[in-house]
């Protein structure tokens, strides 16, 4: 099954694409999630097909859940993932996230190993109690540096 969140301007064509392949057994629009958490500890792996996307906050959601990631190499993304932890697809080449997500689903094994990887990576760079601190040092930084005369 195949569960489709979020909205946007291409929601009406592809429910109408759902329809007439006859998938709507298969997949199913979603929509707006108000319950991120929830939807992703359902999933087993996560696919973001994004043609723009400039950081990549839901990729690090997916990340703490360990959930192996299917992801197009726009800017965000890569500025987070590696193929040592994901499947990259081309961006806008719908069969190179095609074979992606193929690939994602036919390798237990290697989907096993990216998500441990993608855990490990999101503890040691983006857990809360590794980028609390970092900014609790930049702030005591930006306040020692406030806090001294002007050398004007």
């Amino acid at each position: 099954e195949l569960y489709i969140g979020g909205t946007g301007p291409e929601q009406e064509a592809l429910i109408a694409q759902i329809e007439t392949l006859d998938l709507t057994d298969k997949v199913k629009m979603v929509g707006w999630l108000d319950d991120v958490p929830g939807f992703l500890q359902e999933a087993d792996l996560f696919v973001l097909p994004s043609l723009d996307e400039p950081f990549g906050i839901v990729v690090l959601e997916a990340m703490a859940y360990a959930l192996p990631i299917v992801s197009s190499d726009s800017q965000g993304p890569v500025e987070i993932l590696d193929e040592d932890c994901a499947w990259l697809s081309k961006t806008g080449d719908a069969d190179s996230l095609a074979t992606a997500m193929q690939h994602a689903c036919d390798d237990y094994e290697e989907r096993k190993r990216k998500s441990e990887n993608v855990l490990s990576k999101f503890k040691q760079k983006y857990s809360k109690q590794v980028v609390i601190p970092e900014f609790l040092n930049l702030y005591a930084s930006l306040l020692t540096t406030k806090n001294k005369p002007s050398q004007h």
